[in-house]
């Protein structure tokens, strides 16, 4: 997985600055397929809700949405959370 910085934006509004994100790359990043996921560590469980589409803005200029699946106790972080997504766009 590749660490990347960011903001993670519910609709226009940041919820997640800076965000700490994880992105594992499904396939070639040519910008036509939504082929990414990852995690997002977050302090609070409650951070960020399953089901619901964000947009990551990435510090390098990319952005995308993605829809978190659940959030889960970090084993590596304790005290902190994983909230698993899928990308849902293609990250550019």
């Amino acid at each position: 997985m590749h660490h990347f910085r960011g903001r993670l934006l519910d609709g226009p509004e940041p919820c997640l600055s800076p965000a700490n994100v994880y992105i594992e790359y499904l396939g070639a990043q040519d910008g036509t397929k939504p082929n990414w996921n990852g995690y997002l560590v977050v302090s609070e469980e409650d951070a960020v809700r399953p089901g619901i589409m964000y947009t990551l803005m990435l510090e390098d200029g990319r952005t995308g949405d993605l829809a978190i699946d659940h959030v889960s106790p970090d084993a590596d972080a304790p005290g902190r959370f994983r909230a698993v997504f899928a990308g849902e766009s293609p990250l550019a």
